[in-house]
């Protein structure tokens, strides 16, 4: 729910500079009709699409698109007056996870996201630095109950929201470890970022020219 047009617009800056002829829906017209209309409007050279799609027109979009990959960030209740509550957008989640032949990135830290990788290969990222914990989760978490049991998770620690590292004592759930990781984080106000991005080709030091935890995560 949050993050998806920098999070694309990031992606799409990294495969041009690699040399790929995009077809992507910069304006963030994420509906059905905004997918359509950037692949009619595109360049007839493209060789790549790129979509930000919208959270609750995932399953038809993929669907018609048929993704290699399929990137799930996160999920927030902040689309609540649109589209009810935020397990009615889990459900259509999971369903199209379970149907897909797309590669699945999926965000360790969001438990719900998370819990879509499960029987599936898939490949995750997160947060690998508790000195961005916060002291408390915030009152008005979501997800903050796990989706096998329904137990509540305990957090070992928490970055943003509901996001962090948890477990579920009742069955077992954790959070997966993440193959993506952003370690050594170093906030500089309301100017840009630092960290270090761990993969497994290796780690680079990444000077980010966003501020604050949450682009981290899209980064």
């Amino acid at each position: 729910t949050n993050g998806k047009t920098t999070t694309a617009a990031m992606a799409a800056a990294i495969l041009e500079r690699a040399g790929a002829r995009l077809v992507h829906n910069r304006a963030g017209a994420n509906m059905a009709g905004g997918v359509a209309t950037a692949l009619l409007d595109g360049p007839r050279d493209a060789d790549t699409g790129l979509f930000e799609v919208d959270e609750f027109w995932l399953g038809q979009v993929a669907d018609e698109l048929r993704p290699r990959a399929l990137l799930l960030a996160n999920l927030f209740r902040d689309q609540l007056d649109r589209y009810g509550e935020l397990d009615t957008i889990a459900d259509r989640w999971a369903q199209v996870a379970a149907t897909t032949d797309a590669a699945l990135v999926l965000n360790a830290d969001d438990p719900t996201v998370a819990d879509l990788g499960r029987g599936a290969p898939s490949t995750y990222f997160g947060i690998e630095d508790d000195s961005m914990a916060l002291a408390e989760m915030q009152h008005a978490s979501d997800a903050t109950h796990c989706r096998r049991c329904g137990a509540p998770y305990v957090y070992d620690a928490v970055y943003l929201g509901h996001l962090g590292r948890y477990h579920c004592e009742s069955c077992g759930a954790t959070r997966p470890e993440p193959q993506v990781a952003a370690r050594a984080i170093t906030l500089q106000g309301v100017r840009d970022a630092r960290f270090t991005l761990s993969t497994p080709d290796g780690e680079r030091d990444i000077a980010l020219p966003l501020p604050g935890l949450y682009n981290v995560y899209n980064a």
